[in-house]
Formats: C-alpha cells, structure tokens, sequence
C-alpha cells in the first residue's frame, strides 16, 4: 500500500453529507477531498484541473444534464485511470445492477461504518471491484416465524413499488430529458421510495432468524450484511430499539386524526386531511434520511449543533421539493425554473419565521444519533425510558409539523391562485378566494401577536411551546427550557412586554392585597351596615304593617263579643 494520499473527487448536493464526509475524512491522512461539485459538468471541469484518483458519486444528484451512464463512459475516455465508487441509499438489487453492468467499480450504501467505508475505497484504489453480492442468498433458515397473508400482501406491495421505481430509473437515464421532466420523475421516485419505506413498518412481514449470523449495525434500513460483501434485502430496519420506537409511534398517530385541537391556526390547518397526513409523512422520511447521513459522517455534537440551519434548510427544501413536484410540476402548472426561484427566494424567510425557532432541534439529534439522555422536567433520563422516549416523540412530531407549516406558507403565497391546485389540497370550506384571504390574516395577526407578544413572554417565563400529536388530533403544551441569553438580547417592544410583565408581577400582589381589603370593606358596609340598617327598616315596617292589621281587626272583636253579651 502506497504512503502518498489519494486525490478524490467529491460529486453530491447534499451539503451536510458533503461537510461531514470531509469532516470524518480530515481525520485520515490517506485521503483527501481536493475538489466538491454538486452536478456532473462541473465534476468534468474539475477532472481537467486536478489530479483525481477516485470519484465518490452519489446517482441521484439533482440538476444533472448527463446521465451517470453519459457520465462515466466520458470519464473513462478521458481519465481512463480514475476510479468511480457509488455512495448512495439506493438499495435495489436491480438498481444496482445495472450500475454494475455500467463498469462502475464500486458501490458503498451511505450508512456503512466509516472504517469499512474506506476499506472499500482502498479495495477500488488496488484495481479490484467492490460491489455486494447482489444476489439473494437462499439457505433455508433455522426457523422462520410467518405471517402468511400480511406476508403476501407486503411482498405484493413491494413488487409492485420495485416495479415502478425501475421504469422511473429507465426513465431519468434515458437522453435527452428536459429540466421539467427530470424533477417530475425524480419527485414520483421520491414517492415511491417513502411509499417503500412506510410499507416496511406498517405491515407486518416474515421474521427470520439465522442462528450465529452477525449483521453490522452501520448499514441502512432494509439491509442486513451475512458476509463481506454480500446483501439481503429484508423488512427490518437497523436504528436503535429507540429510534424505532418513537418513528413507529409517529408513524402511528399519523394515522389518526389530524385536526387542531389548539386555539392557534396554524398553516396546515387548510389542507385536507389525507394531504395533510401526506405531507407530514413526507417529512418524517426525510428527516430519517438525514439521520442515516449524520450517522455515517460521524459528525461530532458541536459541530452538528453549528450546522443546524444547513440540516434544517435541507429537511425545508427536500421535502417541498416531493411535495410540490406532485401537485404543482405534474400537472406543468410551473416549470422547474419558477420552482427553484420560489424555493430560493422564500428560503430564507421561511427559515427565519420558522425553521430557526423550532426549539430543541439538536437535543433531538443528540438523543437520536448518540443516544444522549434526555431532560425531562429538570430530570435526566436514559434514552430508553418511558419519560425520555416520549419527550422525543414531542420533540420529532414539533419538527415534522413546522416545516410543514413552512411548506404550507410557501404554497399559500405562491399557488393560492391555482384553482387545480385548491382543489387537489384545500379543504373545501377553505377553499373560495375570501376564505383563503381570510386565513392568511389570521396567520398574519397570529404571527405578530408571536412575535412581539407571545415569544418574549415565552422567552421570560423559560419555556417553550410544542405541537405534538394525540389520539384526538394536534394539541401544544408548554416546556421549561432556561433562554437567559435571548432574554438578554431582546430590545425595543419585545423588551417592553418582559418590562409589562415584571410590573405586573411586582405590582400584582399589593393589587391583591388591596383589592382583598377593599373587598372585605365592602363586604363589611354591605353585610354590617347597610344590611343592618336595611334589616332594621324592614322589621320596623313588618311591625308596622302588623300594628295597622290589629288595629283594624280591633273594632270587629270588639263588636263580636257585645253581641255575644
């Protein structure tokens, strides 16, 4: 094994994968990262300048004029020496096989430890090929627990997704595709690839159990390693017991009824049920998606918690992406061009508004990548305890449902107008021009009154506000949290209402107190005095009235008993 470090190339566009791989790889003295690009034109550009010994590609780069097919047979002509090695989620055998049968020397799934990582790297750089065994392995196990028809109709869905999701690969490699179509068939393949996921945990499959087989714990879920190199595509997943649990109790509630049970509207609050339940969906299988990145760059705690707005924005963006490629770039309402100049012009907004106020974001991270404790009411708890387990359901579920609601913002100020498009995701009581006008002011005059009331009481009172799920529908609650620092830095009106707030705190007491004793005077003057005396006037006129009612009655006696004499 050669001493000197090799060059690599860098070809993805996610840029927290890409600044935690460098990150992990400034760790190892054999490789280094001279060049980052995030589409294949600019990858040729780079091969031209420098010296690369080994592409890292990720296939389902976005914006790509090439094809990986068109892409690699140009490096080979050109740079017949440079090595090429997938890195991707893809986990299709059909998939990979036709990349296999492209030439491409190697493939690793992003989630593998990072060790065996560059193992397979330094296997390519030694000229050999380092793909999985691609085939299914076919020993009968020692003892197979079966769910027969939930077996049958998984497998069934399965297929069929498979299915689709080949066209879709033909599809995006056939030449030439425009813009538009490429982000269509891109956004059914993300679709489906969620669709896949969902299926794995909603249904109940075969359980399988191989006695004395180990499985290494890096590999992405739908993915269990028997030998070096060779692969078996089941229905079990590979995170913590914990992950697992609060993604299936998400997944779970997802399922119920979705309305809000809260006296703040909210931006999802205006779309249908099932879209609603669509698009939180979505959102949740992206953010897995990022936890399977963040777990194989191995970035450390600071540096996650200082990269928070880029894995944020990146949650933000995919997402809207899926979504609004289904129900806006289908039907060519817009084109790809007016997509991306939305997405980028309301990205900082959003972010701002929402994403950046999203609290507890990186504990969340922290308890789900390196299975921290969790504080729960000033208590520290294992991450595998009641308590902790479900803080970060609130925690997740919080999440998914902001940047929703920063997805559902985007859509309000840009597609209201669209009738197909109200039609396909408004309810339709919500759903006329005066309506929609309507709830977009309330939206306004909720997010003032946040702003410059209801944040800085939160921020004085040590708490924030969570969304999260019930069996009933979406309801909040309040969670202490110290924010010492943002109480400091607050100023002009903001800074007032904590000033209001401490008068009021200051002056609330002797108010009391005062108004007690008022009231006790009062009740004193009504009781004793006033009672009293009105006691004493009623009872003197009574005694009247019954004076008058002998007197009159006196004369009639009188005359009875002469009579009777």
């Amino acid at each position: 094994m050669s001493d000197h470090p090799i060059n690599l190339l860098l070809v993805d566009d996610d840029p927290i994968f890409c600044l935690g791989l460098s990150t992990a790889l400034s760790n190892y003295s054999r490789w280094e990262i001279i060049a980052q690009t995030d589409n294949f034109t600019d990858s040729l550009t780079e091969l031209s300048s420098q010296r690369v010994e080994l592409i890292i590609l990720e296939p389902n780069i976005a914006d790509r004029t090439l094809t990986i097919s068109q892409f690699y047979q140009e490096v080979k002509q050109t740079y017949p020496q440079v090595k090429v090695c997938l890195l991707s989620h893809l986990f299709y055998p059909s998939q990979l096989q036709n990349f296999k049968d492209l030439g491409i020397e190697g493939y690793c799934h992003k989630g593998i430890p990072i060790e065996d990582f560059l193992n397979q790297l330094e296997r390519i750089i030694q000229g050999e090929v380092a793909w999985p065994n691609l085939i299914i392995p076919t020993k009968t196990p020692e003892r197979v627990f079966h769910k027969p028809w939930l077996s049958r109709l998984q497998k069934s869905g399965i297929d069929q997704i498979q299915a689709n999701l080949n066209i879709i690969n033909q599809k995006l490699q056939e030449s030439p595709l425009s813009k538009l179509d490429q982000l269509f068939w891109k956004g059914r393949k993300r679709e489906l690839l969620a669709a896949y996921w969902i299926v794995e945990r909603l249904i109940p499959v075969e359980v399988i159990v191989i006695e004395n087989q180990s499985f290494s714990p890096g590999l992405s879920p739908g993915i269990k390693q028997k030998q070096s190199d060779s692969l078996e595509i089941t229905g079990s997943i590979t995170e913590s017991p914990t992950t697992l649990i609060i993604f299936n109790n998400t997944l779970d509630k997802l399922e119920g009824n979705l309305k809000n049970l809260t006296k703040i509207p909210l931006e999802i609050d205006i779309l249908k049920p099932e879209i609603k339940q669509e698009l939180l969906r979505i959102i949740l299988n992206q953010f897995r998606r990022i936890l399977e990145d963040l777990k194989f760059v191995e970035l450390l705690a600071k540096q996650l918690s200082e990269n928070m707005d880029i894995v944020l924005g990146k949650i933000w963006r995919e997402s809207a992406l899926t979504f609004l490629g289904k129900y806006c770039v289908e039907k060519q309402k817009f084109r790809l061009e007016e997509i991306e100049e939305i997405l980028n012009n309301y990205e900082m907004q959003i972010e701002e508004e929402i994403l950046r106020k999203i609290p507890f974001v990186t504990e969340l991270l922290d308890y789900l990548l390196f299975e921290s404790h969790l504080i729960v009411e000033q208590v520290s708890y294992r991450p595998d305890s009641p308590e902790a387990i479900e803080q970060g359901e609130k925690f997740l579920q919080n999440l998914i449902i902001q940047v929703a609601n920063g997805i559902t913002s985007l859509i309000l100020n840009n597609f209201s107008d669209v009738e197909l498009i109200k039609q396909k995701l408004y309810c339709i009581k919500m759903a006329s021009s005066r309506e929609i006008a309507n709830f977009r002011n309330k939206l306004a005059w909720q997010y003032r009154q946040e702003q410059y009331w209801g944040e800085p009481q939160n921020i004085f009172e040590s708490r924030y506000r969570l969304f999260f799920l019930k069996e009933k529908g979406l309801d909040s609650s309040y969670i202490y949290a110290p924010r010492q620092t943002q109480l400091e830095n607050l100023t002009g009106l903001r800074w007032s209402v904590t000033i209001l707030l401490e008068i009021r705190d200051a002056f609330s007491p002797i108010l009391r107190s005062i108004l007690a004793s008022l009231g006790n005077g009062l009740v004193y003057l009504l009781t004793q005095v006033i009672g009293r005396g009105l006691g004493l006037i009623g009872r003197g006129i009574l005694q009247g009235v019954g004076n008058s009612f002998q007197e009159t009655s006196y004369p009639k006696k009188r005359s009875e008993r002469d009579s009777k004499s």
